[in-house]
């Protein structure tokens, strides 16, 4: 969802029939040599080639209108290894935060609280795995782990940078959809100063996430979005800071061996 479609034209994708079967292509659009000086193409003029002589061959392939199409696998570890790209690091970075959260608290021990992951699906188009997960869990709180457009780009002012790669786990203190429990925000932010884990609030006029939906069901669930930064999010290629999903899971760990009853009510009174 949210793509600018400018990013899409010469990307390799893989199309997936309704058979199951995998068939590489790529985006294509009208060339530079066939358009007038200062044309641009639009969106509905993108299609993608796999090859095919024409619609019979196509459809012997198993390929009809609403096979689904995602870009090739493209992961990569950059010159500074710290830093890595790939696609879908939204959201596909709050997974890997939330498998290696699981792997540290087995080392922990008891929790004051009882943790339940849950992947939702179609964040980007209305957070509909959202409601079915809280109707699901029925949580008392919600941490909702985001991959959100970094800010550190060149022709952003620098005033205006919340979210950069290195600068840690970003607590969201508010944004169209959303506003988050004070107990809990107030929580992310002291861990983080107490165990020395960088951190950066953000505050944003657009956007939305999972929290939308999950803040207002059932009578209310105190809910906070933790991101890990993303640059180039919302295209086929992000890049994103190790170093921050290792501090973002090391919060969490943090934040889970603090979320005993008293808080619990604390978020719900408030």
């Amino acid at each position: 969802g949210g793509w600018n479609h400018l990013t899409l034209c010469g990307q390799q994708v893989v199309l997936r029939t309704f058979g199951g079967e995998e068939i590489p292509g790529v985006i294509g659009a009208i060339p530079p040599h066939f358009l007038g000086s200062g044309d641009n193409f639009n969106e509905k003029e993108l299609f993608i080639d796999v090859g095919a002589r024409d619609r019979a061959e196509l459809e012997s392939w198993g390929i009809y209108p609403g096979c689904f199409a995602v870009p090739a696998p493209n992961f990569r570890t950059l010159k500074n290894e710290q830093f890595v790209m790939g696609k879908a690091f939204d959201d596909r970075v709050g997974l890997l935060v939330i498998i290696e959260l699981f792997e540290k608290l087995r080392a922990v021990g008891m929790l004051p609280c009882t943790p339940l992951a849950g992947a939702s699906v179609q964040e980007e188009v209305g957070c509909r795995g959202a409601r079915t997960l809280a109707a699901l869990a029925r949580p008392d709180l919600a941490l909702i782990i985001e991959g959100p457009p970094a800010d550190d780009t060149p022709g952003l002012k620098d005033s205006l940078r919340q979210g950069i790669l290195g600068g840690g786990p970003q607590p969201r203190a508010y944004d169209k959809t959303t506003i988050p429990s004070v107990p809990l925000l107030k929580l992310a932010v002291d861990t983080a100063r107490d165990k020395g884990i960088p951190c950066q609030l953000a505050v944003r006029r657009t956007g939305s996430t999972d929290a939308s939906q999950i803040h207002i069901s059932d009578v209310g669930v105190p809910s906070l979005v933790i991101s890990v930064p993303v640059r180039n999010a919302h295209s086929p290629v992000g890049i994103l800071d190790i170093h921050d999903v290792d501090w973002t899971v090391d919060l969490l760990v943090a934040m889970l061996q603090k979320m005993d009853a008293g808080f619990v009510r604390q978020c719900r009174l408030q």
